[in-house]
């Protein structure tokens, strides 16, 4: 007699006049249940990562893009004004974009151009913001931002101007030195505000200088801008374009008199 409904097999046979029962497993059921079981796991598994693609593509995503600023507008900006850049405070722009999974993949830096745009710039210069945009992002499913939103530009006029050079009178030169400058003057070249800050420029001699230039007889050295009250500006002259100069010092070494000795 068969059990079809848990597929086990009953036997029957007489024992020493007895009627005995024996209990087997039908195994071809049993493996057939068994690989049905693992086909169970299996597309439990596959529905489990369908579900987990189909809701990580519709929550929201951010990607960062590390992109170079661009500047519109310069080369009009000076004609129309004669001013020109000198600093830009952030030449890279941070851009997030935020979206679905497969929008955000779709995107390449080559889409997002931050910029900022100077043409129709009309006031005298200085310190100036400008807004960060995005001039080629036509991207309705994401959302853009820029960091920073606002960049900092230093506008002004170039002028150029001769100042005298000289030894720095508060420095004293040791005795037996004669220092004298090669040149008499310096060309200086730079923003309007900060050249017209500067009355001369003064060169510093140390006497570790003096010792070091002794075969030689020349020293370079970097010079100093003062304004018209003697007053070092060059912390506040950064954006000059010929700044540092070398100039040359010539350095001679003066013999001492010295007095007759008796006999």
């Amino acid at each position: 007699m068969k059990n079809k409904k848990l597929n086990k097999v009953y036997s029957f046979q007489k024992v020493n006049g007895t009627l005995q029962g024996k209990l087997s497993v039908d195994k071809k059921s049993h493996r057939r249940h068994r690989a049905i079981d693992v086909l169970l796991i299996v597309i439990s598994l596959m529905v489990a990562v369908i579900i987990w693609l189909v809701a990580s593509n519709n929550v929201e995503q951010s990607k960062n893009f590390n992109i170079e600023l661009n500047i519109i507008g310069s080369e009009q900006l000076k004609e129309a004004t004669g001013l020109e850049i000198y600093s830009v405070s952030q030449t890279m722009i941070t851009v997030q974009v935020t979206g679905r999974g497969p929008d955000i993949a779709a995107i390449n830096e080559a889409d997002l151009v931050p910029a900022i745009n100077v043409r129709d710039y009309s006031g005298d210069g200085g310190t100036i913001d400008f807004d960060v945009s995005l001039v080629n992002a036509e991207l309705s499913a994401v959302s853009l931002q820029c960091f920073p939103s606002v960049v900092t530009l230093y506008l002004d006029k170039t002028e150029t101007r001769t100042v005298s050079l000289s030894v720095n009178p508060t420095y004293n030169i040791p005795q037996g030195y004669e220092v004298t400058p090669a040149v008499d003057s310096i060309e200086i070249t730079g923003p309007k505000r900060e050249v017209e800050r500067i009355a001369k420029a003064v060169v510093n001699i140390s006497a570790e200088q003096l010792t070091s230039a002794e075969e030689s007889g020349m020293l370079a050295v970097l010079p100093t801008f003062l304004d018209h009250k003697d007053v070092s500006v060059d912390a506040n002259v950064t954006h000059i374009k010929k700044m540092p100069i070398a100039v040359k010092v010539e350095i001679k070494q003066t013999e001492t008199e010295t007095e007759p000795t008796e006999d």
